[in-house]
């Protein structure tokens, strides 16, 4: 009797250190996920990659596999609205898809195709079956350091985990789960599971090696937007991948000028003339290398210019006392000198911090400025009508060291990019004839 008393004892030990660990394996994968995984489009911070973890179109049994539907959605949501730039469909080896006649990956991309996402957008990824390899690879093979996961909730918080320990920094995407409740709790109950043997892989197992490559596996080093888009904290931040600037004067840059990648209004225009005139824009300015001599006005307290391949922001500190700083002059000068171009504006943002300005904060509009982030020239609009004050906030908010600001209003605020496929992107629709000059980026 006592023998079987100690059984019984070490069966219930046995069985409350199981659930025990299970619970703390689940724990730690939800803790560290916290704040890392998104059911809101809007909310989610961009990353050029989406990875797409890989279900069948159908259930083993042969019936529909709802997970397999909402991830593709959700993929489709993503590119769509601008999030990411390339989606890898990962799940299965080519030759163990070509003998149970289930391409995981090739069923991804015929349904994101069906969907209006572009094939040169999508990455197959056939590298054995499970998730740890698909991030394994994103990390080794695509040399990703940031993602975004594209899974179920409780997916993306495991997959969270493992490319974390990859040294790439992830957020999810939380596809819905299947409306078929049989389905979510046996789901449900092989994730407690799958979790403990992540963390057996993490503490036993070796680093998978890749024999395998896919024909496009470097498409997504090898293939460059012609303007990256990224939306957070309430702004559209445009990134060209420019090789030359220009501020173009008197004509619209032209759609069908395929060199042109971006343009947006730059310095204010004067009084509203049907013919241009350079006097017309306010302060001096450098166009195609040609110095030109604009109106004064005081609320220009700086200056852009752009010559031998690099940008420049001068600001001349204080307020506006006398008709025009001798050494902003002198930067456009030189801008001339070697061939650049440059214009006057509202300076925001000097050297990472928010300077003294002549228009309110108060001022409530649609705001567009000219800033440094992260050591790259960009475009940043606020998405909406916001106070001046609270738009340098959030554009110190994204790290800009320097901000200038670009005319806009109705009108004035229209302007244009390139997409993948080279097409003129309009942002606002109708420009107004008294606009000036543009600050132009070319490919």
């Amino acid at each position: 009797m006592k023998r079987h008393k100690k059984i019984i004892s070490l069966m219930a030990v046995g069985a409350v250190s199981v659930l025990l660990l299970i619970a703390i394996c689940h724990c730690i994968v939800v803790w560290n996920a916290a704040s890392k995984t998104y059911d809101n489009v809007e909310a989610i911070p961009h990353n050029k990659v989406g990875l797409l973890l890989a279900t069948s179109p159908i259930t083993p049994g042969g019936a529909h596999n709802f997970y397999f539907d909402n991830r593709i959605k959700a993929a489709d949501e993503l590119y769509k609205a601008g999030k990411i730039d390339f989606i890898i469909a990962s799940g299965g080896d080519y030759r163990q898809s070509q003998k149970n006649g289930c391409d995981k990956p090739g069923a991804i991309r015929d349904s994101l195709v069906a969907r209006g996402i572009p094939e040169n957008r999508i990455i197959l990824d056939y590298e054995e079956t499970t998730m740890r390899n698909s991030i394994y690879k994103a990390r080794q093979i695509f040399e990703l350091d940031s993602v975004t996961l594209i899974s179920q909730k409780y997916h993306n918080e495991r997959a969270i985990f493992l490319a974390e320990r990859c040294n790439i920094n992830a957020v999810g995407y939380n596809a819905e789960p299947s409306p078929i409740r049989k389905n979510r709790i046996k789901n449900t109950l092989r994730e407690y599971l799958a979790r403990v043997k992540m963390f057996g892989s993490i503490l036993f197992a070796g680093t998978p090696s890749f024999s395998a490559q896919t024909p496009n596996d470097d498409l997504i080093t090898s293939t460059t937007l012609p303007v990256e888009i990224v939306d957070t904290c309430g702004l559209r931040i445009y990134y060209p991948n420019y090789s030359k600037i220009d501020l173009v004067c008197g004509e619209m840059p032209s759609k069908d000028d395929e060199s042109v990648i971006m343009f947006a209004e730059a310095a204010f225009t004067g009084e509203l003339l049907d013919e241009f005139s350079h006097k017309n824009i306010s302060s001096s300015h450098v166009s195609n290398g040609e110095y030109y001599s604009g109106f004064l006005c005081k609320r220009n307290r700086g200056v852009f210019t752009y010559y031998n391949g690099e940008p420049h922001f001068v600001y001349q500190g204080g307020f506006l006392k006398v008709p025009w700083p001798k050494y902003m002059e002198s930067a456009l000068r030189e801008s001339a000198h070697y061939g650049g171009c440059g214009f006057a504006q509202e300076m925001m943002i000097h050297e990472g911090k928010e300077i003294p300005h002549t228009r309110s904060a108060s001022n409530t509009n649609e705001f567009r400025a000219l800033c440094m982030i992260d050591g790259k020239l960009v475009v940043a609009d606020s998405k909406g009508r916001v106070k001046f004050g609270d738009f340098i906030k959030t554009l110190l908010q994204v790290g800009a060291t320097e901000a200038l600001y670009l005319d806009m209003g109705p009108g004035w605020n229209y302007s244009w990019y390139r997409d993948a496929n080279g097409n003129a992107v309009e942002i606002h629709s109708t420009p107004t004839k008294y606009a000036t000059n543009w600050i132009t980026f070319y490919k």
